[in-house]
């Protein structure tokens, strides 16, 4: 029997002999249900463990009353399950609803206060809502600078978030000001050879990247996977992130023989030392396909995003936005080959997917309806396309 396998029938075993003994909405499950639940959710059992978490939701407000910490905790629980999943649309509320009750039955608590908007601007910034992301993020912050004297390792993932966010709105000087803050925090927090370092360094990477300073881009990179394999061993599963970054990176230079060769040592460390399949590992061969179809190898192309899919869809969930970007990128290399009718379907999923995950006004949903238009027009269906058209630009309005 596999360790999964083990750890889950033990842990339900314990909870049928209770709700056997005790009855099945009983309080004193509570302690059970939260268990089996996290035990489900480390190992991707999270439909599961997604009705436990909502059981427990249920017999606590039974138990304590609809306001009470404890249902606060609840709905934080539903929250996180939420966000692993990719169901960010569904997750806000859970997450709205813990902060306003921690307001107000534990006004004193700000750091846990600070630590749910922290949460909640990372799921603001995720679904687009940039000015909401940044105003809550920068309360957070202040409220960590505050209270903790800003040595909170939460206020640098705090800042990280914050610069992520300036990166995507290209507001770029202020994102590499954060990025070097995080660095300066670390050093002094963890010294100079220490994995947190090694992230910092990443981060600032990308934003040299979108500045197109491609050379110091370089150097960070190559500098964050220095200290990985000299802190972790040259390895460890999560060196694999920071090899893709640099393929990217040399990908975008048109560098293509050392972008296949770095992403090609990422998947052996994929295959070696992570479990049979990761999303990591997806991510990787989704980095082959675009390699490949940027180089003109059509098939090697589709099977890679293909196998992408699949790997994401059995480790993350079918519904997973993870999922949706290689069913578009597999929908504009089929559309390059004539194949529309093929691009459509894989166009339709995408855009279920991205509603689902982010909402149905979400940027993403707006650019998969101009690309159902594109798709329609290229097979005459012009009353369809047209209406796509129109859909997108109501989203655009917004």
């Amino acid at each position: 029997m596999t360790e999964d396998r083990r750890q889950i029938e033990g842990k339900e075993h314990e909870l049928r002999e209770a709700e056997a003994r005790l009855g099945p909405n009983n309080p004193e499950l509570l302690p059970l249900l939260k268990e089996l639940a996290e035990t489900y959710t480390h190992w991707g059992r999270f439909s599961l463990a997604d009705r436990l978490y909502r059981k427990a939701l249920k017999i606590t407000i039974t138990e304590s009353g609809p306001e009470s910490l404890e249902v606060a905790s609840c709905f934080n629980n539903v929250a996180v399950l939420c966000s692993i999943q990719g169901r960010y649309y569904e997750a806000l509320p859970f997450y709205e609803k813990s902060l306003k009750l921690n307001k107000k039955l534990a006004e004193r608590d700000v750091l846990a206060q600070a630590r749910l908007m922290a949460n909640i601007g990372t799921v603001y910034k995720i679904l687009g809502r940039n000015a909401q992301a940044e105003e809550i993020l920068l309360k957070a912050r202040e409220i960590f600078q505050k209270e903790s004297g800003g040595n909170n390792p939460m206020l640098a993932g705090i800042l990280i978030n914050l610069a992520g966010l300036y990166r995507d709105l290209n507001r770029l000087p202020a994102a590499e000001s954060l990025c070097n803050t995080t660095i300066e925090m670390s050093l002094n927090a963890y010294g100079p050879e220490h994995p947190q370092i090694a992230l910092c360094y990443n981060n600032l990477a990308e934003v040299y990247a979108a500045q197109g300073r491609m050379n110091e881009a370089e150097e960070l990179y190559l500098k964050a996977i220095e200290i990985k394999e000299k802190v972790q061993g040259p390895e460890h599963p999560e060196i694999a992130m920071y090899l893709n970054n640099l393929g990217d990176l040399y990908r975008s230079q048109q560098k293509f023989m050392e972008a296949e060769t770095i992403y090609r040592r990422a998947l052996e460390i994929d295959e070696i030392h992570l479990p049979q399949e990761s999303p990591t590992m997806a991510t990787t061969y989704k980095n082959l396909a675009t390699l490949s179809s940027v180089q003109g190898y059509y098939d090697k192309a589709e099977a890679y995003y293909l196998r992408a899919i699949s790997i994401y869809e059995r480790t993350l969930g079918p519904d997973h936005p993870e999922v949706a970007e290689p069913l578009v990128r597999l929908a504009e290399l089929m559309h390059g080959q004539g194949r529309n009718n093929e691009a459509e379907a894989l166009c339709y999923r995408s855009m279920a997917i991205w509603q689902k995950g982010y909402g149905p006004k979400h940027i993403k949903v707006g650019e998969m309806l101009k690309m159902l238009s594109k798709l329609c027009f290229a097979q005459e269906k012009m009353s369809e396309g047209e209406a796509f058209l129109k859909q997108a630009f109501e989203i655009k309005t917004n």
